[in-house]
C-alpha cells in the first residue's frame, strides 16, 4: 500500500485544529492529517481507480485549480473520481456531516483500489485534490446549488452500489415533506424567492423522503428544482429524471406521464428528449394506470415520422385504448 504523504501538522494554534481533527475521525481507521489542501484520501485510502479522468495535473500549490480540458465527463455525469473529491468537500464545508460522506469516500475508494501501482494511487490522491478544490472554488464564486445536486447524486450511488435500502421510523418522509413545504412557504413569502441555504435544506429534505418512498415528495424534488434544467443544467436535468422515475417506481401514474414528458421530443420543455424513453414512461402510465392520455401520447410517439424505429401496429392499439378510456365508442 502507498505511504502516506508526510504530515504537515501546522504548528502552535494549528495543532489544536489537528487534534480536534483526530478526535472527530477517531475509531474510522483516519489518521488525522493537516495537509494544505485540506482532507485528503491517502491514509484510508491510497487514491482510488478513475471511470474517467476529471482533473488536470496540479498545477502549483497557488494556482487556481483547473478541470481537466481531455477526456472530460459528459454533463451531468458523474464519476468514481468526481464522487470522491464532492464527498471530500462536503466533509470539508459540512463538518457536522464529515463523517458520514468520509465514510462514503472510503466505501468507494476501497471498492476500485485493488490492483493499482502504488505510483498510479499517488497520481489519483492529488488529482482528487485538484478537483476538490476545483469544486471548492466553484461553490464559492457560484454557489454550491450544483456541487449540492452531485452529491446527492453521488450519495445515491454509493448508497446503490451498497445495496443500501433507506430506513426510517414510520411517518418520517411525511414530516421531512411537511417541513420542506413549510420552510418553502416561509421562504418565498419572505423573499419571494427560494433560494440559498434555504433552498438547500428543502431539496435535502425532499430528497430524503423521495428516497424514503414518497412519490409526492419526488414531484416536489423535481418541482424544486426550479426551472434550472429548462436553461440546460445538467445537474438538475439529472435530478428531475431521478425523481421522476423514482415517482413512477413508486406507482405515481402522473409521475410516469411527467417522465414521458421530461423525454418527450415533441414537447418543447422537454428536458432529455429520447424516444425509446419517452414511449416506454408513456406506456406505462397507459398500461398500468389507465391514463388515456399517457396511451394517445405513447401512440403519438409510435407512429413519428422523427422516431427512429416507428410502429404503426403498437400505435394503433395504444390509439384504440386511448379512445376506449376516453368513452369513444369503436365502429
Amino acid at each position: 500500500m502507498l505511504a502516506s504523504p508526510p504530515t504537515r501538522f501546522a504548528k502552535a494554534d494549528g495543532m489544536a485544529e489537528a487534534r480536534q481533527r483526530q478526535r472527530m475521525q477517531e475509531g474510522t481507521g483516519m489518521t488525522a492529517r493537516k495537509f494544505r489542501s485540506g482532507i485528503t484520501l491517502a491514509a484510508a485510502l491510497a487514491a482510488t481507480l478513475l471511470v474517467q479522468p476529471l482533473a488536470a495535473q496540479a498545477q502549483g500549490a497557488n494556482a487556481q485549480p483547473k478541470p481537466a480540458t481531455t477526456a472530460r465527463l459528459k454533463p451531468g455525469q458523474i464519476s468514481d473520481q468526481l464522487c470522491l473529491a464532492t464527498f471530500l468537500w462536503a466533509a470539508e464545508a459540512r463538518p457536522r456531516e464529515a463523517e458520514a460522506w468520509l465514510a462514503k469516500a472510503r466505501f468507494l475508494g476501497r471498492k476500485f483500489l485493488s490492483g493499482k501501482s502504488a505510483a498510479d494511487k499517488e497520481k489519483l490522491e492529488a488529482a482528487i485534490q485538484t478537483d476538490k478544490r476545483w469544486i471548492a472554488a466553484g461553490a464559492s464564486t457560484a454557489g454550491a446549488g450544483r456541487y449540492n445536486n452531485d452529491l446527492r447524486a453521488c450519495g445515491r450511488w454509493v448508497e446503490d452500489a451498497e445495496g443500501f435500502v433507506p430506513q426510517a421510523e414510520p411517518g418520517t418522509a411525511e414530516r421531512l415533506l411537511a417541513e420542506a413545504e413549510a420552510l418553502a412557504k416561509a421562504e418565498k413569502l419572505k423573499n419571494k424567492t427560494l433560494s440559498g441555504e434555504k433552498k438547500e435544506a428543502v431539496l435535502s429534505a425532499l430528497h430524503s423522503a423521495c428516497r424514503l418512498g414518497l412519490a409526492q415528495a419526488c414531484i416536489r424534488y423535481r418541482e424544486a428544482q426550479g426551472m434550472s434544467s429548462f436553461f440546460g443544467a445538467a445537474d438538475a436535468i439529472r435530478e428531475e429524471g431521478f425523481a421522476l422515475a423514482r415517482a413512477c417506481d413508486l406507482g405515481d401514474g402522473e409521475g410516469c406521464v411527467m417522465l414521458g414528458k421530461h423525454h418527450d421530443p415533441a414537447e418543447m420543455l422537454a428536458s432529455a428528449k429520447d424516444f425509446p424513453a419517452a414511449i416506454a414512461a408513456y406506456r406505462r402510465a397507459c398500461d398500468t394506470h389507465s391514463l388515456a392520455d399517457a396511451c394517445a401520447k405513447a401512440s403519438d410517439l409510435l407512429r413519428s415520422d422523427r422516431n427512429p424505429k416507428p410502429d404503426l401496429a403498437q400505435a394503433n392499439a395504444y390509439l384504440i385504448k386511448a379512445q376506449k378510456l376516453r368513452g369513444v365508442k369503436q365502429p
